[in-house]
């Protein structure tokens, strides 16, 4: 299939070439095909801040050939990944969780290939510089309508890196997801693991794999089941979302976290 788009999100800046020469060896393969700049503003190696953004976005662009470098294991042995969503959208970037989110989000992963094979990247590959030499050739050629399968061996949905989440559930029903990594920075009288309104209380606090089902179960015997995927990820601070609305006098009583088998075969 042929794209006539590529969208482009990364932490580059635009200070430097970096950005220039990423469009140059696009244009150089697919010179009819168009370049959409998303934003090149990510604070470097923010892999939320991208991965959100990309969210946040991907909704609004053509389908296309999705291109995003948010890169921190640039040079480590991290895999070059070429995914595929339900809705036909194809991303393009570093096996680190980036890309993730926003593939569930539009429906789930279709199918992942590792970008291994040479004839889809420069001839020579910088140890630093995958967004142009490995990354920014692959999307180019899917776009002209080159197979996934061909940039390199398959790669089972389970295996890919995401983004380690933990989920923090109040008595009042209310939940969130965050990022582990927001809980980096220890200090000795702790951090805020999330917003309380009134006299709320922290009940739970689990983490998850990004494709699990959540059950909630009220003291009035009330319950809810929804794929985590549903909530977004937020800050430490922020007080979430309502998960189930309460009748009066009514509080959360249980949580139970159920693995998505049928996304794991």
């Amino acid at each position: 299939m042929r794209f006539r788009f590529i969208t482009f999100l990364t932490d580059f800046g635009l200070q430097d070439d970096f950005v220039g020469t990423c469009h140059g060896v696009i244009k150089r393969i697919a010179p009819d095909v168009g370049i959409i700049d998303i934003t090149h503003g990510i604070e470097p190696r923010r892999l939320l801040q991208g991965a959100l953004t990309l969210v946040d976005t991907i909704p609004y662009m053509p389908v296309g050939v999705h291109l995003a470098v948010v890169d921190p294991g640039v040079g480590t042995d991290r895999r070059a990944i070429a995914l595929e969503d339900k809705s036909g959208r194809v991303y393009v970037g570093p096996d680190n969780g980036l890309l993730l989110p926003v593939a569930e989000r539009m429906g789930g992963i279709v199918r992942a290939h590792e970008i291994t094979n040479r004839e889809y990247s420069l001839e020579e590959v910088s140890p630093t510089f995958h967004g142009r030499d490995l990354f920014s050739p692959a999307a180019a050629h899917l776009a002209l309508g080159v197979a996934l399968e061909e940039m390199g061996p398959k790669i089972a949905s389970p295996e890919l890196i995401r983004l380690d989440i933990q989920k923090p559930e109040t008595r009042k029903g209310r939940i969130k997801r965050v990022q582990i990594a927001d809980f980096s920075a220890v200090r000795s009288n702790g951090l805020i693991a999330t917003g309380l309104e009134g006299d709320d209380q922290l009940r739970w606090v689990r983490r998850t794999s990004g494709e699990d089902h959540i059950i909630l179960v009220t003291q009035q015997g009330q319950s809810i089941r929804f794929r985590e995927s549903e909530v977004r990820v937020m800050g430490r601070q922020a007080v979430g979302v309502n998960a189930i609305r309460l009748l009066e006098g009514d509080h959360l009583a249980g949580c139970q976290r159920q693995v998505n088998i049928v996304q794991r075969l």
